[in-house]
C-alpha cells in the first residue's frame, strides 16, 4: 500500500522538476538580460548547515528595478558589489535569475537527483 505514496510524492516532485525546468527555459529562451549587482546575502539556516543566498539588483528592459534572491548558494563570483548577468521573464521581471550553472540549474539537478532515487524504487519494487 505504501507503494501508492512513494508513487504520488515521485509524480509531485516530477511535476515541480518539469515546472521549473520549463520556467527557466523560457526565461533563457525569450527573456531579458540585463547586468545585476551583488546588494547583499541572505542565510538561510539548513537541516545541518547554512547557506548563504546572494541577493541581486537589476534594471529591466522598462528602466524598473527589482531585487531578488537567487537560488544558488554563493561563490566567489557573487561578492558583495561584483556584477553578475542576469537573465528574466520579460512579462514578469520578479522570474529573474542570475545567469550561471549554479544558480539557474543548481536546485532542479538536486532535485532530479531525489525524484530519480524515487523512480528507482518505484521501478525495483516487486510488489506491483
Amino acid at each position: 500500500m505504501y507503494v501508492y505514496y512513494v508513487l504520488a510524492v515521485t509524480l509531485a516532485v516530477t511535476a515541480i522538476i518539469a515546472q521549473q525546468v520549463a520556467r527557466r527555459l523560457a526565461v533563457l529562451r525569450s527573456g531579458g538580460t540585463a547586468t545585476g549587482r551583488v546588494v547583499g546575502h541572505r542565510l538561510v539556516e539548513g537541516f545541518e548547515a547554512t547557506i548563504d543566498y546572494p541577493v541581486v539588483n537589476f534594471t529591466d528592459h522598462e528602466g524598473k528595478s527589482h531585487t531578488f534572491r537567487a537560488e544558488g548558494p554563493r561563490s566567489n563570483a557573487t561578492r558583495l558589489g561584483d556584477a553578475v548577468p542576469v537573465v528574466y521573464l520579460r512579462s514578469n521581471p520578479e522570474h529573474a535569475y542570475v545567469r550561471s550553472f549554479r544558480c539557474m540549474w543548481w536546485n532542479v539537478l538536486l532535485w532530479s537527483i531525489v525524484a530519480g532515487l524515487f523512480w528507482a524504487v518505484l521501478l525495483l519494487h516487486d510488489e506491483w
